[in-house]
């Protein structure tokens, strides 16, 4: 597997010439599928969801100082949710 990293904002940007689109919309999908430090609902404690003009947001307490886990999600083998801002391209 052959990964290119965003070191500064550390964030996969393209693994096996699959490039990483689009962006984060705060779905909170990824706090409550790659979960470093599950609470009792089974997300992240660190997940903080609002809802902003009637819809769900989430954010990150902890996001500055995100585990690398958080940061380099998702893999490319990752199905991404339908709410998830991201999507693989080829």
């Amino acid at each position: 597997m052959i990964a290119i990293v965003d070191m500064e904002r550390l964030q996969i940007l393209e693994v096996d010439g699959r490039k990483l689109e689009g962006e984060c919309n705060q779905c909170g999908v990824c706090c409550q599928q790659q979960v470093p430090f599950p609470g009792k609902d089974g997300a992240c404690i660190y997940l903080v969801m609002e809802t902003v003009d009637d819809k769900p947001k989430g954010r990150c307490e902890v996001y500055r100082e995100r585990p690398a886990v958080c940061a380099l999600w998702p893999m490319p083998e990752e199905e991404l949710p339908e709410e998830c801002g991201f999507s693989w391209a080829r």
